[in-house]
């Protein structure tokens, strides 16, 4: 089931988009993700750079919530991102692999691409 699809256009030259995507985390305005560790990552022979990384999340939960479910709210999500500098996209896929709602499964898809939409901006599409 999406919960939620975003569509945005920025006005900034993509190569900065995707620069920022990748440098999102640690952020002092989402202090929810604790660490980023690069499990994998390689560049093909067309070019194309393929990035795997785990994220550590906690969330703030209150006393009596880590009581019923059993954690103190550490979670941990699997990134998988291909960048194509030719065809000027990106795209990020993540996951939980373990997380503090075990009966929810969370995946998020992200895409950034460099479309003629009538100016110079670059679209974004985000579903979870």
């Amino acid at each position: 089931m999406k919960i939620r699809t975003a569509e945005h256009i920025f006005d900034e030259p993509w190569e900065l988009v995707v620069r920022a995507q990748f440098r999102k985390y640690p952020n002092k305005l989402n202090q929810a993700v604790e660490g980023i560790d690069v499990v994998d990552r390689t560049v093909d022979q067309a070019g194309v750079l393929r990035s795997h990384r785990l994220l550590t999340t906690r969330w703030g939960l209150p006393g009596w919530a880590t009581k019923i479910i059993g954690s103190d709210g550490l979670g941990y999500g699997s990134e998988h991102s291909e960048v194509n500098p030719q065809a000027k996209s990106m795209e990020m896929k993540t996951r939980n692999v373990l997380n503090i709602f075990l009966c929810f499964k969370l995946f998020h898809s992200s895409l950034f691409c460099d479309r003629d939409i009538g100016g110079s901006g670059h679209m974004f599409f985000q579903s979870s």
